[in-house]
């Protein structure tokens, strides 16, 4: 029933966030000369280099993965994009089309808040705390149980 609701509500989604994902993979994954392009921009802005993964249609546990590895290369895909378009380098209406995406603030922002980075974060810092309150609590017990039982 919950796979169902997920699909359901997964319909009403706008599928611009997927074409995004799909066509930056298609676009970078059959050209090399592209990617090593792209190297240069993700070491220009600090990011790690990574190629970019397939979003599968049957394995959807996967799109958070792919989602977060656009979401990490942002900024370089933002600037090889507009380089790209401006030097008129690849004269495809792809790039044009990955660029108006990523201009749009609300994708990135839906991107991150369906797929939010900082959660293992937030788990850790849940289940550290949650952790150090339960240890005192279960030192005093031990401490009353020797002291009951002697």
């Amino acid at each position: 029933m919950i796979h169902l609701c997920a699909s359901y509500a997964c319909l009403k989604l706008s599928t611009s966030l997927e074409d995004l994902v799909r066509n930056v993979y298609a676009h970078f994954s059959r050209y090399s000369k592209r990617f090593k392009n792209f190297e240069e921009f993700q070491t220009f802005c600090g990011t790690p280099v990574h190629k970019f993964l397939c979003l599968s249609r049957t394995r959807w546990l996967s799109v958070e993965s792919v989602v977060n590895r656009v979401l990490e290369q942002w900024s370089p895909l933002h600037l090889c994009f507009t380089d790209d378009v401006e030097s008129k380098c690849d004269p495809s209406n792809a790039a044009k089309s990955i660029l108006q995406s990523l201009h749009n603030v609300f994708q990135k922002a839906v991107l991150e808040f369906m797929f939010p980075a900082e959660k293992d974060k937030f788990l850790q810092h849940y289940v550290s705390n949650r952790c150090s309150i339960a240890s005192p609590l279960k030192s005093r017990s031990d401490e009353a149980f020797k002291r009951n039982s002697v």
